[in-house]
């Protein structure tokens, strides 16, 4: 992900392995915790002890109607380039909290994994680590790479809200694959986030959608019987250059695909490159990539999921946004945007006989 992490955040997370949040770039607002460190420490260390509130805005003296800033409690500006409306409803970042409380209470060997703010306090969340998880038995050359032979998923909860009404507040479930940490969202293209609207209602919906850590055990037992029929499937270099075929042309035959790459080859060059290069370096991450061997279909889906979460930022512009919105689109494409619905996609796709 982009590190994300501006003039006043700070971010918290347990041991000291932080491939994934850059902290080359990071490391002066990076807290090191054990697992078992209190609300109270945790809440400091990750800089989630602050409140806001709405606050009216005023042009030449006069409030705006039905236009609203958002105030850290003590601080006299605003937060910058932040308009809200009249319905606009806060999650306090002490909720993030309660829900994670309300998770460590259900599950004994859950612990907040990570937590802080983003964006200069525009963004909190937290992750939890859940209890449990997912075990997937390899075979041939991968088998080598995994201690026993076995490639090892970890069930997690993300929680996060905004305060500038840039996203909903989320409650998603995911797997976190050991081996790189890479994320595996679930198969089901439902269920797997609650995406909750900042509204009046949204108090209750909070801990309903916390309340489905009963059905994050489950999809983690269907998940695991589901990736372990992928690592169980050979998937030959023509099988996986047409599987990416298909994800990147969002088509559903090879004839499909073939068709429509056809087509960009001749009035659209540009698109046709891109695809070429990015099917290029997933091909080369189905062989080479973390744990991969290029011998199945599970070695396919952990190269989409590595693409998405490492690869993709690297190779790809956005042009037209300021740093902040770059970083910021990043983190949103890969856990809840369109990096994440790629997942997904990739999962069906796969799993067809």
């Amino acid at each position: 992900m982009g590190h994300g992490l501006m003039g006043r955040d700070q971010m918290v997370h347990v041991g000291s392995k932080m491939d994934i949040w850059h902290s080359s770039q990071t490391s002066q607002r990076l807290s090191e915790i054990a697992r078992d460190t209190s609300r109270a420490e945790f809440t400091r260390l990750a800089g989630l002890d602050f409140s806001l509130e709405k606050v009216q805005l005023e042009y030449q003296g006069k409030p705006v109607k039905d236009v609203y800033g958002i105030h850290v409690v003590g601080e006299a500006e605003p937060l910058r380039g932040v308009a809200v409306g009249r319905v606009y409803e806060l999650v306090q970042p002490s909720r993030l909290l309660d829900m994670s409380d309300a998770v460590l209470a259900a599950d004994s060997a859950a612990y907040r994994d990570v937590g802080g703010t983003l964006f200069d306090k525009r963004k909190a969340w937290l992750n939890i680590r859940l209890g449990g998880e997912s075990r997937i038995v390899r075979g041939g050359k991968a088998a080598a790479a995994f201690d026993g032979g076995t490639d090892v998923s970890l069930p997690n909860l993300l929680l996060s809200t905004t305060f500038d009404a840039s996203q909903n507040t989320v409650v998603a479930r995911s797997l976190i694959r050991a081996v790189c940490q890479n994320t595996i969202n679930m198969a089901a293209d439902s269920g797997n986030a609650c995406w909750i609207r900042h509204t009046k209602s949204q108090d209750g919906k909070l801990f309903d959608a916390v309340k489905a850590l009963e059905v994050a055990y489950k999809e983690l037992s269907e998940g695991t019987e589901l990736f372990q029929g992928l690592a169980d499937t050979p998937m030959e270099r023509n099988a996986a250059r047409g599987f990416f075929a298909m994800l990147l042309t969002e088509t559903e035959t090879l004839e499909e695909a073939t068709a429509k790459i056809r087509k960009a080859k001749e009035s659209a060059p540009r698109t046709f490159s891109s695809w070429e290069d990015q099917g290029s370096l997933l091909m080369g991450l189905f062989e080479r990539g973390t744990g991969n061997f290029g011998q199945d279909r599970y070695d396919a889906l952990n190269a989409v999921t590595e693409y998405i979460d490492h690869q993709r930022a690297r190779i790809r512009a956005y042009r037209g946004k300021t740093a902040t919105q770059q970083a910021d689109h990043r983190l949103d494409s890969t856990q809840f945007g369109s990096g994440a619905a790629t997942k997904r996609r990739a999962v069906r796709l796969l799993s067809r006989n």
